[in-house]
């Protein structure tokens, strides 16, 4: 299902906002595991993609005069690595709301195995993107 007003949009606005989105949630996740703000953890995804800030910067302001495959799969890649690392922080919840003894854990573990699956699941389709083009 594609996300409200995706089907007005060209392919080249597509392929940009999808990577968009990716970033932006490898950012949030960046963010998140380094305890800083979301500014500063863009200038180390850009590194670890050799991009620079200023690229990403102009990404999410819609600045780019075109899209590189290139950063498109980086985009990709980081995006399936956030979310690699999201899935292992849920198996670990998952073990330890395993090994507790109430009802609230089972609640817990329940849902932490659904968010598994259904983010299993996505990293899985955005591998199968690559294989097939």
């Amino acid at each position: 299902m594609r996300p409200e007003g995706m089907d007005k949009m060209s392919v080249a606005e597509r392929l940009e906002t999808c990577a968009r989105d990716w970033l932006a949630f490898a950012e949030a996740s960046e963010a998140r595991l380094l305890g800083v703000r979301r500014e500063e953890a863009r200038p180390l995804l850009a590194a670890r993609m050799q991009e620079a800030p200023g690229t990403l910067e102009n990404l999410f302001r819609g600045r780019l005069k075109g899209l590189p495959a290139t950063l498109y799969e980086k985009a990709r890649r980081e995006y399936i690595r956030a979310v690699e690392r999201e899935i292992g922080k849920l198996e670990n919840e998952l073990a330890v709301a395993r090994a507790g003894h109430s009802d609230a854990d089972f609640i817990d573990a329940c849902e932490i195995e659904t968010h598994l699956a259904a983010l299993r699941t996505l990293v899985e389709r955005r591998k199968k993107v690559r294989r097939t083009a």
